[in-house]
């Protein structure tokens, strides 16, 4: 991002926070955080104001982080439902960052946004498996992980009707139905793989599930650990209502896995270990013959984003995150074509 552009923003943050905490206020060390194709992701400290309501004053330093709409969208999302749910999962027990504001308007800074505070920590798995600091994390990590997925598992669309409108319903053969529709949108050339995992995905679909809140995008790379453990769960604009399932399959995608691939749970654990800690959370019966059609979604759901994202970018969309996701389409269709195999 150019330098003018961020300064831009700089002046309109400050004017925004400003008239928010009803003082002035100054933002100091705005970084752009690497990623994020629809959503920019900006680092910064909140000097001056007190986004809590306690001390005045300027000597406060809040860390605090801002996502904002791009100006061409990739994933059609809304802030202010996406600040909503994040509301909604802190309210039932599962660690996620205090949402402090949130605009659909693009007036204030361009775009819709929401800021957050910023949650000290890391989110690089491969920083998570090298660094011995991080020793006591990789023990822990996973019982967490499956506490905080068991967490959001138990909210229902019941659990808040202010939130529940806002959320697509996709039990699974809707949530199949959406994913062919997706891939007929975006792909740019035929993937004879991925069409013979939506055609087992038709064929096999067991009873449907009651709906639960599915994350969408619960793994490695959206999760901030410290030393500690797990500090926050990230990353919820692909949310839906569905079989929660889904969300335990994806989490042991190979792409996850920072190379290691004999613990295919982020590098960290076992399935079969996973599923216990899960199950003993409160989560929902990880039965093997499910799974084996949610893993195969799984497969199948990643190998169309990347299609998607390779879609994007042919179509205009400048950002090379989207090409580079893009070819990866191919390794996803090789997992794929074993899984199939296997299961017949």
């Amino acid at each position: 991002m150019a330098a003018g552009t961020a300064s831009t923003l700089e002046a309109r943050l400050i004017a925004y926070l400003g008239s928010r905490v009803g003082r002035p206020v100054t933002v100091d060390r705005l970084v752009r955080i690497a990623g994020g194709v629809s959503r920019e992701t900006w680092a910064f400290d909140l000097l001056g104001g007190d986004a809590t309501g306690g001390e005045e004053g300027g000597a406060r330093r809040q860390p605090l982080v801002l996502r904002m709409d791009t100006a061409r969208p990739f994933i059609e999302s809304d802030r202010a439902a996406e600040a909503e749910l994040i509301r909604l999962a802190g309210r039932h027990g599962v660690p996620v960052p205090r949402v402090l504001w949130h605009e659909t308007d693009p007036a204030p800074l361009g775009a819709g946004f929401l800021i957050m505070e910023r949650v000290p920590g890391e989110s690089l798995v491969s920083r998570l498996h090298r660094d011995e600091r991080f020793a006591h994390a990789r023990e822990a990590l996973p019982a967490q992980m499956a506490q905080a997925l068991a967490a959001i598992h138990r909210i229902t669309p019941r659990a808040d009707l202010r939130d529940a409108t806002r959320l697509r319903r996709l039990p699974q053969r809707q949530a199949v139905a959406h994913q062919e529709e997706t891939y007929r949108r975006w792909a740019v050339e035929p993937h004879p793989v991925v069409e013979l995992g939506l055609r087992w995905l038709h064929a096999h679909s067991p009873p449907e599930a009651p709906l639960a809140l599915v994350h969408g995008d619960f793994r490695m790379g959206n999760l901030i650990f410290a030393e500690t453990g797990l500090r926050a769960v990230l990353d919820w604009e692909l949310a839906w209502w569905g079989d929660p399932l889904a969300d335990v399959a994806w989490v042991a995608l190979r792409s996850w896995r920072g190379g290691r691939d004999a613990l295919p749970v982020g590098g960290l654990a076992t399935r079969e270990a996973f599923h216990a800690a899960y199950e003993q959370a409160g989560g929902q019966l990880c039965d093997p013959g499910l799974l084996r059609f949610w893993d195969v979604f799984a497969h199948v759901r990643w190998a169309i984003v990347t299609v998607m994202e390779l879609g994007g970018f042919l179509a205009g969309l400048p950002n090379l995150e989207l090409a580079s996701l893009g070819r990866r389409t191919a390794e996803i269709e090789w997992d794929l074509l074993h899984l199939l195999e296997r299961e017949g």
